[in-house]
């Protein structure tokens, strides 16, 4: 899902995404929580998750809640990593994603940065998605070649993937 900041004056920060899972009577399946750092003011962020379902219900809706810790002035320069040129391929069931990370901030990005992968049909439409980490520490102000690779089952082909990249972690004190 892409979560947007609508605000162009604030940045959301510490935020708290719960997601639920329910069955057509409002029971819960399944339920995943999510803690993303900042969506700045005006801007988006696609966020990607998993659930496991611990009952035989069959999922049809899912509602989500969103809990901010709190909102900041834009201009204190809260920035996310910026991730551009994202490129898919597909190829055997598996789709490899090209993009190139820029750590904007005056701090390294963490080895365990989250890094969300939401991956599009042909009209634009998410039908999957996926969590990685970045793998690897990127220097403050340096720019990365990242690639990721997520198998799919094939009944539905991604044409395009939109990549976002939280520059806190859950590992990560002071960030």
């Amino acid at each position: 899902m892409t979560l947007v900041n609508r605000s162009k004056r604030a940045d959301a920060t510490n935020l708290a995404v719960t997601v639920r899972a329910i069955d057509r009577l409002g029971r819960s399946v399944a339920s995943d929580t999510n803690y993303i750092s900042l969506i700045p003011a005006g801007g988006s962020f696609n966020l990607a998750g998993s659930m496991s379902p611990n009952v035989s219900l069959n999922a049809t809706n899912l509602k989500v809640k969103v809990r901010e810790g709190r909102s900041v002035p834009r201009s204190i320069g809260h920035r996310l990593p910026e991730v551009t040129n994202v490129t898919l391929h597909e190829s055997l069931g598996f789709a490899d994603i090209y993009a190139t990370l820029t750590n904007r901030s005056s701090k390294p990005l963490s080895q365990y940065a989250p890094v969300y992968v939401l991956y599009l049909d042909d009209e634009g439409r998410v039908i999957s998605s996926s969590f990685d980490t970045t793998g690897a520490t990127v220097r403050p102000h340096a720019s990365v070649r990242l690639h990721l690779q997520e198998f799919y089952d094939g009944s539905q082909h991604p044409a395009a993937a939109r990549v976002s990249v939280d520059a806190c972690t859950s590992v990560d004190v002071g960030c």
